[in-house]
Protein backbone atom coordinates (compact mmCIF):
# COMPACT_ATOMS: atom_id res chain seq x y z
CA UNK A 1 0.00 0.00 0.00
CA UNK A 2 1.10 3.52 -0.32
CA UNK A 3 0.98 4.39 3.27
CA UNK A 4 3.89 1.21 3.43
CA UNK A 5 1.37 -1.03 5.51
CA UNK A 6 0.18 -4.75 4.34
CA UNK A 7 -3.04 -5.75 4.67
CA UNK A 8 -4.10 -8.64 6.28
CA UNK A 9 -5.55 -11.52 4.14
CA UNK A 10 -8.04 -13.99 5.06
CA UNK A 11 -11.01 -16.42 3.96
CA UNK A 12 -8.65 -18.83 2.31
CA UNK A 13 -10.07 -20.83 -0.51
CA UNK A 14 -9.44 -24.39 -1.92
CA UNK A 15 -6.46 -25.36 -3.88
CA UNK A 16 -6.19 -28.37 -5.98
CA UNK A 17 -2.68 -30.01 -6.13
CA UNK A 18 -1.06 -32.77 -7.66
CA UNK A 19 2.16 -34.63 -7.11
CA UNK A 20 3.32 -38.79 -7.16
CA UNK A 21 5.74 -41.10 -4.95
CA UNK A 22 7.78 -43.99 -6.78
CA UNK A 23 9.37 -46.54 -4.35
CA UNK A 24 10.96 -49.55 -3.66
CA UNK A 25 12.21 -52.14 -0.93
CA UNK A 26 14.47 -54.84 -1.47
CA UNK A 27 14.41 -57.81 1.64
CA UNK A 28 17.63 -59.35 1.93
CA UNK A 29 18.76 -62.30 2.90
CA UNK A 30 21.66 -61.33 6.15
CA UNK A 31 18.92 -59.81 7.82
CA UNK A 32 19.16 -56.20 6.34
CA UNK A 33 16.43 -54.50 4.17
CA UNK A 34 16.53 -51.61 1.36
CA UNK A 35 14.19 -49.34 1.02
CA UNK A 36 14.04 -46.03 -1.48
CA UNK A 37 11.18 -43.27 -2.11
CA UNK A 38 11.04 -40.54 -4.65
CA UNK A 39 8.46 -38.38 -3.94
CA UNK A 40 7.71 -35.37 -6.68
CA UNK A 41 6.90 -31.85 -5.83
CA UNK A 42 3.38 -31.15 -5.31
CA UNK A 43 2.12 -28.63 -7.55
CA UNK A 44 -0.31 -26.43 -6.52
CA UNK A 45 -3.26 -24.13 -7.92
CA UNK A 46 -2.30 -20.72 -6.39
CA UNK A 47 -3.18 -20.01 -3.30
CA UNK A 48 -6.07 -17.21 -2.85
CA UNK A 49 -6.86 -14.76 0.03
CA UNK A 50 -9.54 -12.08 0.20
CA UNK A 51 -8.10 -8.84 2.09
CA UNK A 52 -9.02 -5.03 2.82
CA UNK A 53 -6.81 -2.31 1.54
CA UNK A 54 -5.33 -0.67 4.73
CA UNK A 55 -5.48 2.67 3.10
CA UNK A 56 -9.02 3.17 1.96
CA UNK A 57 -10.73 -0.10 3.15
CA UNK A 58 -11.71 -1.40 -0.32
CA UNK A 59 -11.55 -5.20 -0.80
CA UNK A 60 -8.35 -6.84 -2.54
CA UNK A 61 -7.80 -10.64 -3.59
CA UNK A 62 -3.85 -12.31 -2.91
CA UNK A 63 -2.54 -14.81 -4.98
CA UNK A 64 0.60 -17.15 -3.25
CA UNK A 65 2.74 -19.56 -5.69
CA UNK A 66 3.17 -22.40 -3.51
CA UNK A 67 5.01 -25.75 -4.25
CA UNK A 68 5.73 -28.35 -1.88
CA UNK A 69 9.19 -29.79 -2.70
CA UNK A 70 10.73 -32.72 -4.34
CA UNK A 71 11.95 -35.14 -1.61
CA UNK A 72 14.06 -38.32 -2.03
CA UNK A 73 14.84 -40.76 0.64
CA UNK A 74 17.27 -43.87 1.11
CA UNK A 75 16.51 -46.40 4.04
CA UNK A 76 18.07 -49.50 5.85
CA UNK A 77 16.96 -52.03 8.26
CA UNK A 78 18.37 -54.44 10.44
CA UNK A 79 17.26 -57.43 12.42
CA UNK A 80 19.90 -60.04 12.87
CA UNK A 81 19.79 -59.09 16.76
CA UNK A 82 16.96 -61.15 18.09
CA UNK A 83 14.02 -59.32 19.48
CA UNK A 84 15.58 -56.02 18.11
CA UNK A 85 14.72 -54.06 14.81
CA UNK A 86 17.64 -50.97 13.98
CA UNK A 87 16.55 -48.49 11.02
CA UNK A 88 18.23 -45.11 9.49
CA UNK A 89 16.83 -43.13 6.75
CA UNK A 90 18.44 -40.63 4.75
CA UNK A 91 16.41 -38.02 3.22
CA UNK A 92 17.10 -35.54 0.65
CA UNK A 93 14.52 -31.97 0.44
CA UNK A 94 14.58 -29.53 -2.43
CA UNK A 95 13.54 -26.01 -0.90
CA UNK A 96 15.83 -24.02 -3.50
CA UNK A 97 13.58 -24.76 -6.41
CA UNK A 98 10.17 -24.57 -5.01
CA UNK A 99 8.16 -21.26 -6.00
CA UNK A 100 7.99 -18.93 -2.68
CA UNK A 101 9.86 -20.36 -0.20
CA UNK A 102 13.37 -20.83 -2.69
CA UNK A 103 13.22 -17.97 -4.52
CA UNK A 104 15.65 -15.23 -3.28
CA UNK A 105 14.71 -12.99 -0.24
CA UNK A 106 14.20 -9.75 -1.93
CA UNK A 107 11.75 -7.30 -2.15
CA UNK A 108 10.15 -5.71 -5.11
CA UNK A 109 9.79 -2.41 -5.83
CA UNK A 110 6.26 -2.26 -5.07
CA UNK A 111 7.33 -3.54 -1.06
CA UNK A 112 6.07 -7.28 -2.05
CA UNK A 113 8.42 -9.88 -0.84
CA UNK A 114 9.84 -12.01 -3.53
CA UNK A 115 10.58 -15.21 -1.90
CA UNK A 116 11.76 -16.38 1.58
CA UNK A 117 15.39 -17.52 0.47
CA UNK A 118 15.51 -21.35 1.84
CA UNK A 119 17.83 -23.48 0.79
CA UNK A 120 18.20 -27.43 0.26
CA UNK A 121 18.54 -29.28 3.39
CA UNK A 122 19.82 -32.88 4.60
CA UNK A 123 18.22 -35.19 7.23
CA UNK A 124 19.04 -38.68 8.83
CA UNK A 125 16.96 -40.29 11.31
CA UNK A 126 17.84 -43.39 13.04
CA UNK A 127 15.44 -45.90 15.39
CA UNK A 128 15.05 -48.99 17.47
CA UNK A 129 12.34 -51.12 18.57
CA UNK A 130 12.69 -53.63 21.02
CA UNK A 131 9.95 -56.56 22.05
CA UNK A 132 10.38 -56.06 25.51
CA UNK A 133 7.76 -58.67 26.19
CA UNK A 134 4.88 -60.71 24.05
CA UNK A 135 2.32 -57.68 23.77
CA UNK A 136 4.82 -54.72 24.71
CA UNK A 137 7.45 -53.40 22.08
CA UNK A 138 9.21 -50.52 22.63
CA UNK A 139 10.67 -47.59 20.39
CA UNK A 140 12.86 -44.78 20.28
CA UNK A 141 14.32 -42.77 17.64
CA UNK A 142 16.34 -39.55 16.97
CA UNK A 143 16.46 -37.03 13.85
CA UNK A 144 18.23 -34.41 12.70
CA UNK A 145 17.36 -32.01 10.14
CA UNK A 146 19.68 -28.71 8.59
CA UNK A 147 18.04 -25.53 8.42
CA UNK A 148 16.31 -24.42 5.24
CA UNK A 149 16.61 -20.64 7.02
CA UNK A 150 20.03 -19.45 6.90
CA UNK A 151 21.21 -16.45 8.97
CA UNK A 152 21.24 -14.25 6.64
CA UNK A 153 17.83 -14.45 5.46
CA UNK A 154 16.47 -14.47 9.22
CA UNK A 155 14.13 -11.19 8.90
CA UNK A 156 12.30 -12.51 6.22
CA UNK A 157 11.68 -15.75 8.07
CA UNK A 158 10.05 -13.89 11.39
CA UNK A 159 6.85 -15.52 10.39
CA UNK A 160 8.52 -19.18 9.26
CA UNK A 161 9.53 -21.29 12.43
CA UNK A 162 10.76 -24.30 10.70
CA UNK A 163 13.83 -24.03 12.11
CA UNK A 164 13.53 -27.20 14.29
CA UNK A 165 16.78 -29.23 13.53
CA UNK A 166 16.96 -32.33 16.34
CA UNK A 167 13.99 -34.75 17.29
CA UNK A 168 13.77 -36.86 19.98
CA UNK A 169 10.80 -39.33 20.19
CA UNK A 170 10.16 -42.00 22.90
CA UNK A 171 7.28 -44.34 22.28
CA UNK A 172 5.71 -47.70 22.70
CA UNK A 173 2.87 -50.37 21.70
CA UNK A 174 0.92 -52.57 23.94
CA UNK A 175 -1.34 -55.07 22.28
CA UNK A 176 -4.48 -56.20 24.11
CA UNK A 177 -5.83 -58.39 22.10
CA UNK A 178 -4.61 -60.30 18.82
CA UNK A 179 -6.77 -57.44 17.00
CA UNK A 180 -6.36 -54.45 19.21
CA UNK A 181 -3.52 -52.58 20.58
CA UNK A 182 -2.85 -49.15 21.64
CA UNK A 183 0.37 -46.83 21.08
CA UNK A 184 2.00 -43.82 22.94
CA UNK A 185 4.86 -41.48 21.56
CA UNK A 186 6.13 -38.37 23.10
CA UNK A 187 8.10 -36.09 20.75
CA UNK A 188 10.40 -33.50 21.91
CA UNK A 189 12.71 -30.96 19.79
CA UNK A 190 15.19 -28.48 21.57
CA UNK A 191 15.72 -25.09 21.35
CA UNK A 192 16.77 -23.94 17.92
CA UNK A 193 16.84 -20.70 16.61
CA UNK A 194 18.35 -18.49 13.64
CA UNK A 195 19.34 -14.71 13.96
CA UNK A 196 19.85 -11.90 11.33
CA UNK A 197 19.17 -8.03 10.64
CA UNK A 198 15.80 -6.67 10.25
CA UNK A 199 14.67 -6.39 7.03
CA UNK A 200 13.30 -3.83 4.77
CA UNK A 201 12.42 -3.05 1.79
CA UNK A 202 15.32 -0.14 1.53
CA UNK A 203 17.37 -3.05 3.24
CA UNK A 204 18.87 -4.42 6.10
CA UNK A 205 18.69 -2.16 9.50
CA UNK A 206 21.94 -1.31 10.56
CA UNK A 207 23.02 -2.75 13.91
CA UNK A 208 19.48 -4.34 14.25
CA UNK A 209 19.01 -8.10 15.18
CA UNK A 210 15.84 -10.42 14.88
CA UNK A 211 16.08 -13.99 16.79
CA UNK A 212 13.03 -16.68 16.13
CA UNK A 213 13.41 -19.67 18.75
CA UNK A 214 11.06 -22.78 18.46
CA UNK A 215 10.92 -25.33 20.38
CA UNK A 216 8.36 -28.60 20.26
CA UNK A 217 7.13 -31.30 23.31
CA UNK A 218 4.20 -33.71 22.15
CA UNK A 219 2.53 -36.43 23.55
CA UNK A 220 0.19 -38.81 20.84
CA UNK A 221 -1.83 -41.39 21.60
CA UNK A 222 -3.52 -43.96 19.46
CA UNK A 223 -5.29 -46.85 18.91
CA UNK A 224 -4.81 -49.50 15.89
CA UNK A 225 -7.87 -52.43 15.00
CA UNK A 226 -6.83 -55.01 12.08
CA UNK A 227 -9.76 -56.92 10.99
Amino acid sequence: NSNGTYPVGSGTEFSWGFGFQLGAYWEGDDCLNFGASFKSPTWFENFKYHGVDSGNGAPRNFDLDFTYPLIVSLGTSYTGIEKWLLACDVRYMNWANTPTLGDTAVFAPNGTLKGLGWQDTWSISLGAQYELTETVTVRTGYQFNQNPIRDSVAGFNVASPLTLQHHINLGGTMKLTDKFSVNAVYYFAPPSSVSGPIQLPTGPVAGSNVTSQTWAHALSLGMTVQF
